[in-house]
């Protein structure tokens, strides 16, 4: 589920860059959360603007295919395993 998601892409980031020690708020909403009118906080979201500080990270069937170079389309992913369909 979603806990495989966000540990693969924390884990693969982990290895190529420094990631500092520091807690984030995932949000799994449609909307970005951090605003202006808000303390600035590491907040990932699938979304965000101009006008918030959310990080955008990217679904996870466009994780797979940059992590496994795979046509998008083509990606899927079954038990932890990323499978090309077609060929």
């Amino acid at each position: 589920g979603f806990k495989k998601y966000t540990d693969d892409m924390l884990l693969s980031l982990m290895r190529r860059v420094a990631v500092p020690d520091v807690e984030f708020l995932w949000n799994v909403g449609d909307w970005p959360l951090s605003n202006s009118s808000s303390l600035p906080f590491p907040v990932l979201s699938f979304c965000s603007s101009s006008s918030y500080y959310d990080v955008v990270v990217p679904t996870y069937k466009l994780f797979l295919s940059t992590v496994f170079g795979r046509d998008l389309e083509n990606v899927n992913d079954v038990d932890g395993k990323c499978f090309g369909v077609g060929g």
